[in-house]
């Protein structure tokens, strides 16, 4: 199951966001919500997934009473193209 390897190999304990190469993201935490960070652009995640491009990193949120949301994210600079093959293989990766 994919939330398995998510919160065993790629849960970010410490923080509510991600960054690399000088770019970051991260959510707010409020009361009652819940964030969850998972650091996608690993070689164990691509071997999980069978995956060649993957985004940067994974958001789960939740917020009683609405249904939690996956939020993927890849942080790009340039090569915006690239970044939506990246976000694209992901979605379809953790969806199988």
């Amino acid at each position: 199951m994919p939330l398995n390897f998510l919160l065993w190999n790629a849960l970010r304990t410490s923080d509510t966001g991600h960054g690399e190469a000088g770019k970051r993201v991260s959510l707010q935490r409020e009361v009652g919500e819940t964030v969850l960070v998972f650091h996608a652009d690993t070689p164990e995640f691509r071997r999980r997934f069978g995956v060649v491009h993957v985004c940067d990193a994974i958001f789960f949120y939740k917020r009683p009473p609405a249904p939690p949301l996956l939020l993927f994210v890849e942080l790009k600079g340039k090569e915006i193209a690239d970044g939506a093959t990246q976000l694209r293989e992901t979605l379809l990766a953790v969806r199988r």
